[in-house]
């Protein structure tokens, strides 16, 4: 029956404000991206952690990624961060 320091209630309190969806939510949406071709485990977990909306926050996720994606593909993977953010 420890109180909570001053700086975890902070800490958790931050969390909970910049949260953009439930943990069970983002794990959904980490198995729905690895099912797409070209994303690899890292990759699906920034974007579960960003929710990037638009096509150049996807391409700055994937960086010096070896494979060019196509506009389709960079739409696929915002239809599903949109589809899991609700």
């Amino acid at each position: 029956g420890k109180e909570m320091s001053y700086e975890l209630r902070r800490s958790i309190e931050h969390a909970n404000q910049i949260s953009k969806t439930s943990a069970e939510k983002s794990r959904e949406l980490v198995q729905a991206l690895l099912q797409l071709d070209k994303v690899k485990p890292d990759v699906a977990y920034r974007i579960a952690n960003i929710m990037p909306r638009t096509r150049d926050e996807v391409r700055a996720v994937f960086g010096r990624d070896k494979f060019s994606h196509t506009p389709e593909e960079l739409d696929a993977i915002i239809d599903l961060v949109i589809s899991h953010f609700r």
